[in-house]
Formats: structure tokens, C-alpha cells, sequence
């Protein structure tokens, strides 16, 4: 079985148990050849199998159905990562039911990653615990939701 085969990559965040690699395409536009850019690419195996170690030539990167060179590749496993998790305040009542799998989430997280908890609520986030690496205390800043009536908690409007 073709090594590319046991592997799906997914373009994505970098988070707990993931190995990210930052590939590094030349070419941004078919119009500026030789501009390098940057992307972050997470690699996951298939029915949790290891994921072997990652070479260039192990992946592919188009542009417009044109192939594009990688010019480096570099793992981020372990490298210092903030995540914000914003829940809805006036989320319904099932929320609740997943307090407890968010609480463990955030406390499997890796030691590199700094972890915020707000709650959006009318246009504005409410921290209940800042930036910080003592996962066990962001997971027990975490509690149930205000419930309906919390208007307006787009992400963009309440940051």
C-alpha cells in the first residue's frame, strides 16, 4: 500500500495529538511565480495508526490544477500554540451535557498550548479564564451556559 494512501491531510489548526508541518509552496499566483508561501497542514492517520516521518516528496501542493514545488517542511508538534474556545452563552440546555468532554479536551491538551475560555454574550466575551497553561484551571473556569436570550454572539462581533 502507497505510503500517501494511509495518510489524509487536512488543512487545519494544529491541535493535541496532531503532527503539523509547515509546507512551504512557491508560487502564490500563476501571475508571481517564485513568491514562497506559508501553510500549515495537520496530518492524521488512518484508524489510528503512527504517522511515519513526513518528506517533501510525501506530499502535494496545486495551484490551479498546477503542480507547485515545496521548498521546506518543518514539524510544529510541540510548538507553542493559543487556542480560544468561545461558547455561545445563551446556548440550550444540551450544552450542559458536554461540560464534562469539554473539561477533559482541555485538559488532554499539550503542555506548549495556552488555552482561553469566553463566553459571548450581546456583542462582547466574558472571560472566564485568560490566556494560561494550567489546563486544569481553564477546564474548571468552563460552566453551564446562561441559556436562550444571549443575543448576538457572533464570534466577529463578540471579539
Amino acid at each position: 500500500m502507497k505510503r500517501s494512501s494511509v495518510l489524509r491531510v487536512v488543512s487545519a489548526l494544529a491541535l493535541a495529538g496532531g503532527i503539523a508541518a509547515v509546507a512551504q509552496a512557491a508560487g502564490q499566483q500563476a501571475s508571481a511565480p517564485g513568491v514562497a508561501v506559508n501553510m500549515v497542514v495537520t496530518v492524521e492517520p488512518k484508524r489510528g495508526k503512527t504517522i511515519p516521518s513526513l518528506e517533501p516528496q510525501d506530499l502535494n501542493v496545486t495551484e490551479k490544477n498546477e503542480k507547485r514545488p515545496i521548498t521546506g517542511l518543518t514539524s510544529l508538534a510541540g510548538a507553542p500554540t493559543q487556542l480560544l474556545i468561545l461558547v455561545d452563552d445563551s446556548a440550550q440546555t444540551s450544552f450542559d451535557t458536554q461540560l464534562n468532554s469539554l473539561r477533559q479536551f482541555v485538559s488532554s491538551l499539550p503542555a506548549s498550548t495556552q488555552v482561553a475560555i469566553g463566553y459571548m454574550s450581546y456583542g462582547m466575551t466574558k472571560f472566564a479564564a485568560n490566556f494560561t497553561s494550567d489546563h486544569a484551571a481553564a477546564a474548571k473556569s468552563l460552566r453551564v451556559a446562561m441559556g436562550p436570550g444571549g443575543g448576538d454572539v457572533s464570534p466577529y462581533s463578540s471579539l
